[in-house]
Formats: C-alpha cells, structure tokens, sequence
C-alpha cells in the first residue's frame, strides 16, 4: 500500500535462501523459511570520529558495516539444517524416538513394539510406583533391567506388571537423517537471499548476493510451539556488488 508518504510494509513477509553450486548440495534448491514469525535485517556501520581540542568530532568518516539478519520461524526441516548450516549431505531414513511406551510385563521380560529394529535404549519406569529402573550389564536385582535388541528383562521377584520404556527405533525408509562431521574452519555453506514482502500491496524486494549462516537455535518450552531462531550476515560479491534493492516508491 503506498500513499504520500511512501510505502506501508505489514507482516513478516517471505524469506527465500538459495545454497551455492560451490559449496553446496548436489543440487541447490531455494529453500522458504517456514511460518515466518519475525525477520530483521539490520544495517550497522562503525565510524571514525575526529576530535580536537573541543567537546564534538569535527568529522565523521562510516568505515565497516555490516548486515545482520534474524529469522523466526514455526517450523523446520532437514534441507534448512544441512544445506544453510551444517553443511551435511542428507540420506533417506531415520531414528525415531519412542517415549514411555506402555508395556505389559510378562514372565518378568517386555518385547518393544519395534524391537526388530531397535536403536538405542532410553530408560525405563515402573508404571504403579514412578520408580525409574536402573540398566545393568546382567542379572537384574529388584528395580533393575537388561536390554538385549528391545527385549527388557526384570528380576524374577521384580513386582512390576507394567513398564514405561523410551527408546528408538530406525527406519530405512522415511525421513531424512546426516551425520555432522567435524570439518576444518573456514568451511561452510553460503547462498543467496531474497526477502520480499508484498502482504499490504506494495511490493518490497531485497537481494541479497553472498550469505552465510551463523546460528540456529532449537527452542523448547512447555505449553508452547517451538520458535526456531535463525540468524546469518550477508556480504559482497567478489566483484563488489553486495545487494539489489527495489520498491514501488
């Protein structure tokens, strides 16, 4: 929307980063920062200031500046982790957490659900009491267990009917995993940003050439969808361009 005063911006707007062919994945796909909640982009320069004898500088002189930028997002995928941050190649499949499924214990032993596939154990708890178990290599005294490929066995005197057992499981065919490696610094993904915001009528869009990330935060907190925090800082093109701007005004 514009008027005689210039544009009016509303909303958070659209966020687009595309990986580099150098240093990215086989092949770079633009990449839509989900369910945008707030994007800033910041321009700060440092300045030298001359001073005399007096009070105030008699000139000012703009030296380094920089571009921050930061994203929040209510929602994530694989592609924005590996491709902008980490730098990984994403395979298909997955581990798959499984928390306090309800098992029946029976002759003191409990076969998880996906034991043909089980991963890695992750804790067990006597349903009636809400006493956590403790895992031990063999022969289980009362309020302890085995685990053996999903299988989780108790004392023989062990009066516990029912177990709470959190563990996880692979599949070979859904989802997307990688394993971060350590690299050597200086290795990292770029790509380009494009940020356009047209939500109120008038058209905003900025371009930016060269990127790279700087931090992705994970939030958790009760009662609340997760906010995922994603910040990076542009620069300039080898060339000297650093950015295109347009607007209606």
């Amino acid at each position: 929307m514009s008027n005689n005063f210039g544009e009016i911006v509303f909303g958070a707007g659209t966020a687009i980063l595309t990986p580099a062919a150098a240093n990215g994945p086989t092949n770079p796909t633009p990449l839509q920062l989900p369910i945008m909640q707030e994007l800033s982009i910041d321009f700060s320069g440092d300045l030298a200031e001359l001073y005399g004898q007096d009070q105030y500088p008699y000139a000012l002189a703009r030296t380094k500046v920089k571009i921050e930028c930061k994203a929040k997002m209510g929602a994530i995928y694989a592609a924005l982790l590996s491709d902008l941050f980490f730098g990984a190649t994403l395979a298909t499949g997955q581990a798959i957490p499984v928390l306090r499924e309800v098992g029946t214990v029976t002759t003191h032993a409990y076969t998880t659900v996906h034991a043909a596939n089980f991963a890695t154990d992750g804790g067990v708890v006597n349903q009636t009491i809400g006493q956590p178990y403790r895992l031990v290599p063999s022969a289980p005294a009362v309020g302890q267990y085995t685990q053996a490929s999903g299988v989780y066995t108790f004392n023989a005197s062990d009066t516990i009917t029912v177990a709470l057992v959190t563990y996880t499981y692979t599949s070979a065919s859904t989802g997307q995993s990688t394993t971060v490696t350590n690299k050597p610094m200086g290795a990292m993904p770029t790509f380009n940003f494009q940020y356009m915001n047209n939500q109120f009528g008038s058209n905003l869009y900025l371009e930016f050439y060269n990127a790279t990330a700087k931090k992705i935060g994970l939030p958790g907190k009760n009662t609340e969808f997760d906010m995922f925090d994603f910040e990076f800082s542009c620069y300039s093109q080898i060339g000297g361009n650093v950015f295109y701007l347009a607007l209606d005004e």
